[in-house]
């Protein structure tokens, strides 16, 4: 039997929840079924809405039992104009965790570490990802591009250690 492939874009609504006694942290608990949806217990990387407005880049985080959070960070809640207890309406879309942009997959391919770089944990790799996006000119994308292999031959090196 094909199992169903995994949505790429899932809404709700959820009251926005703090998650700390000591700093203003919050997030929302993300429903059991849109979790069991996902199809993974672990991280997913995606792109949220807030009330059709504001968006931003987050993984989804495993909270135990089959249950995910989506953590809100300062700029997004204070963008939406959203407190602690505000419900809304979220719309989150499943980044596509095996796409590396061209230019950091030729580089590597060339290096022979692409295995190396998708052993990275999602976070990292879309942190590098989306650092190399940001970049304003072709030289400095470029200089992010090594870094991203550098730290994929270093993960390497951690792998080969702790085979020893």
């Amino acid at each position: 039997m094909k199992s169903k492939p995994i949505p790429q874009q899932l809404s709700f609504d959820a009251r926005l929840e703090s998650i700390s006694d000591e700093k203003a942290y919050f997030a929302f608990t993300i429903p059991l079924k849109i979790s069991r949806a996902l199809k993974t217990r672990g991280p997913v990387p995606i792109s949220a809405r807030l009330n059709d407005k504001v968006s931003f880049f987050v993984s989804l985080a495993p909270i135990g039992g089959g249950r995910h959070w989506l953590r809100v960070n300062a700029k997004a809640w204070k963008s939406a104009k959203i407190r602690e207890g505000d419900r809304v309406h979220v719309t989150i879309t499943v980044l596509d965790r095996a796409s590396i942009p061209k230019d950091l997959e030729e580089a590597l391919r060339g290096a022979g570490l692409v295995d190396d770089f998708r052993a990275m944990s999602v976070g990292q790799q879309n942190f590098l990802i989306k650092s190399m996006d940001e970049a304003a000119k072709p030289e400095t994308r470029a200089k992010r591009i090594q870094i991203a292999v550098r730290l994929a031959r270093q993960k390497r090196e951690k792998r080969s250690l702790k085979a020893v």
